[in-house]
């Protein structure tokens, strides 16, 4: 029964770990936008965010965040994350922009699937993703839930794994299906905003480990 609860409490903290429209979400949206990424490309994604996401919640709940806090290494991986946010961003700005004037003679191209599972990998990193899970972690503390170290325990970060697994595949179904509702122009404009939402992201995100 311990091991259900573990698993069970994972899932939960790594559904409640996704939700939030971020950067991630963003990127899962537009992957079904036209012209829609490839199916395996999404699953490559998503296998990225979900690495970085039991990894974090791994550091935070064994307290290895100390290593990470105001440090150097900390600061360079969430300079380089708000980095890549603002790219990712400025491209699909550009993109956008030129299917708009018109220009679909030569069609976007999807990708490889390892440079969208490195793109998940990177947007994964960002070290507000550690801080998320220190709270996380600290709120089960108060409730009397035990560490990670002794089975069942790490079933815990097998629950998140599954967590993300169950809200990307949910949202990405949510978005393909409500996208057959949707005019042209409506999509461009769904395009638009992500562009936007993505490059406002990357700019807060810069401007506040910077400031």
């Amino acid at each position: 029964m311990d091991a259900i609860y573990f698993l069970a409490l994972g899932c939960f903290c790594g559904v409640l770990s996704s939700v939030p429209m971020g950067p991630t979400n963003l990127w899962v949206a537009r992957a079904v936008f036209p012209p829609e990424k490839p199916l395996p490309n999404v699953v490559l994604f998503s296998t990225g965010i979900i690495i970085t996401d039991v990894i974090c919640a791994f550091i935070a709940f064994f307290g290895y965040h100390v290593y990470f806090e105001e440090t150097q290494l900390s600061i360079t991986l969430a300079v380089i994350v708000a980095i890549a946010v603002l790219v990712l961003g400025f491209l699909e700005l550009q993109q956008t922009l030129k299917r708009d004037e018109g220009s679909e003679k030569k069609p976007d191209r999807p990708g490889t699937t390892v440079r969208d599972f490195g793109v998940g990998l990177l947007l994964g990193s960002n070290p507000a993703f550690i801080f998320f899970w220190l709270l996380i972690a600290e709120t089960l503390n108060e409730w009397g839930f035990p560490d990670l170290v002794s089975w069942p325990a790490p079933l815990f970060l097998v629950g998140i794994g599954i967590g993300d697994i169950i809200w990307y595949s949910v949202f990405f179904r949510l978005v393909k299906k409500g996208l057959s509702y949707f005019s042209r122009k409506f999509i461009l404009t769904l395009r638009l905003s992500t562009a936007v939402g993505l490059i406002g992201f990357g700019a807060y995100a810069l401007w506040g480990v910077l400031s």
